[in-house]
């Protein structure tokens, strides 16, 4: 199982032992099938409690993908009084490097909307999915919070002069995930659109 070496799935496992009430929680996931140029989008939602989150449980559900469906991992987290949802980001650039790091500390500090959740992006995990990069906090949001800090992401985005840093964020991603109520990312590399599992690309914070 060398693959998972550097999968987020460690994310959720850290989460979930430094946080014990969420071992009794209920995750949320979905296996995918997706193609952009035919248009084929079919989405099959699945649950998981939080102590049953494992290697061997990812490993089982990849093994057991049908062709072109792949894995993808949910924020959201339901308790049993409220829901809560572990902040996900989509980026949209070729590289993940010192140079955007720069850019997107200098565009949160331009935007309140932003620095009010700068703790949370601060605690941001880079991974590489091989056509774009993912974020993944450890801070977990309300689900007003949530909806309000995916949405400020787009304000990362700078486009009065357009050059190769003005669209860091995927603005799609986003309009995607809150109308579906939920953020999805990758977790496995399943068909002939993707070129790797996702890994990790920065051993520390984002920024």
């Amino acid at each position: 199982m060398e693959q998972f070496t550097n999968h987020p799935i460690h994310e959720i496992l850290s989460l979930v032992k430094e946080n014990n009430y969420l071992l009794d929680a209920t995750f949320t996931y979905s296996v995918v099938e997706y193609d952009y140029k035919t248009r084929i989008y079919s989405r099959d939602n699945r649950i998981i409690k939080g102590s049953n989150i494992s290697i061997d449980w990812l490993n089982e559900e990849l093994s057991n993908l049908r062709e072109n469906w792949n894995l993808a991992f949910h924020t959201k987290i339901i308790l049993q009084d409220r829901i809560i949802h572990i902040p996900f980001i989509d980026f949209n650039v070729q590289e993940f490097n010192s140079k955007v790091q720069d850019i997107i500390r200098y565009r949160i500090s331009r935007q309140d909307s932003l620095l009010k959740y700068k703790h949370v992006i601060e605690k941001t995990k880079i991974y590489s999915s091989g056509r774009s990069f993912h974020g993944y906090s450890n801070f977990l949001l309300d689900e007003p919070s949530w909806r309000e800090f995916t949405l400020s992401l787009i304000l990362l985005n700078y486009i009065k002069d357009l050059d190769l840093f003005s669209l860091i964020i995927d603005e799609r991603w986003i309009a995607h995930r809150l109308l579906e109520g939920f953020g999805s990312l990758r977790w496995s590399c399943n068909s002939d659109n993707y070129l790797q599992y996702p890994m990790i690309h920065l051993n520390d914070y984002m920024i």
